[in-house]
Order: structure tokens, then C-alpha cells, then sequence
């Protein structure tokens, strides 16, 4: 019997397999000109929208009312772009530009065993993990975490496993 998760196979029942989801955009604080007004209180965080990645998240060093469009972001530690009557420092990724993180999560392995669960949360990542260990007949399988945050909710999400 194998298993398969995006790519991933397992050789013989008894193997591990690795489960992980990155979490970090769903936690993160976006540029975004229309919500809120576009209005920036002096010392928030904000990361650029995914089309504009650049690996950091930027401070507001001057608050006021964003641009229509997302400015083009530094990609230097300490750099700054206007936009609207809004200062955007650039610096290093953090835990300051995310909305909530993660506190704890509860895996459901849908007859598989789960272990060594965990969570990370630093650097501005969001990553919840576990193994299962392979045991189920042939079939699909869904493996669910429920995550609780720090704003405080709780919400659910699966990856897809297929035994055959």
C-alpha cells in the first residue's frame, strides 16, 4: 500500500508522512488602499500584496492617507516610499505585520495517527505540522487542522490524502 500527498509517496504502511500548512498569508496585515479608508496610524506594519512580494514588511513612519496604488517598496532595511501622504520603512519580516497568530492547533488524522504536532510562530511565519502514519486501506482520506487564534477564532483546514 502507498500513500501520496502533493508528491510525496510513502513506501509501506508504517511510514510517516510529513503534513504542514503554511498559514502566513491568512494571518497576514496587507497594503490595501480602500479598506479602512486607506488611513495608516503612525507605527502599524503592512505587508505588500502577494503580486508585490519582496520578503519584508514595512512600518508606517508617517501616517496619513495611502495612494491609490500600492507603491513600489524598498527592498533595503531602513529604505522608505510615499504613498498618498503615507511613509512606508522598510524592515526586516516579523511577527508585527501579521493580523493574529496562531496559539494552538487540534489535528483530526480521519483514522490515520497523528504525531508530533506543532506550530510555528516567528519571523513572520505562520506553520502548523504534523506526521501521520500510514495504516488506512486504499482511499481518500482528509486530515484536518482546527486552529485557534489569537483574535480570537477558530477555524478549520484540511490537506487531502490518497492511499492506494
Amino acid at each position: 500500500m502507498a500513500c501520496k500527498k502533493v508528491g510525496q509517496l510513502c513506501k509501506v504502511v508504517g511510514d510517516r508522512l510529513p503534513v504542514g500548512i503554511d498559514l502566513t498569508d491568512f494571518c497576514e496585515r496587507r497594503w490595501d488602499s480602500v479598506v479602512g479608508t486607506g488611513i495608516y496610524t503612525l507605527g502599524a506594519f503592512v505587508r505588500p500584496t502577494p503580486p508585490n512580494r519582496t520578503g519584508f514588511e514595512y512600518e508606517v513612519t508617517q501616517a496619513g492617507q495611502a495612494g491609490v496604488s500600492e507603491p513600489n517598496w524598498p527592498v533595503v532595511i531602513g529604505g522608505t516610499v510615499t504613498s498618498g501622504s503615507v511613509e512606508f520603512t522598510c524592515r526586516a519580516i516579523s511577527n508585527s505585520s501579521l493580523l493574529k497568530t496562531i496559539v494552538s492547533v487540534v489535528w483530526d488524522g480521519d483514522g490515520f495517527t497523528v504525531e508530533t504536532p506543532s506550530v510555528v510562530n516567528t519571523n513572520g511565519k505562520q506553520l502548523i505540522s504534523c506526521f501521520i502514519t500510514v495504516d488506512q486501506p486504499p482511499g481518500k482520506y482528509l486530515v484536518v487542522a482546527t486552529v485557534t487564534f489569537s483574535d480570537p477564532h477558530i477555524e478549520s483546514f484540511g490537506v487531502e490524502v490518497k492511499m492506494s
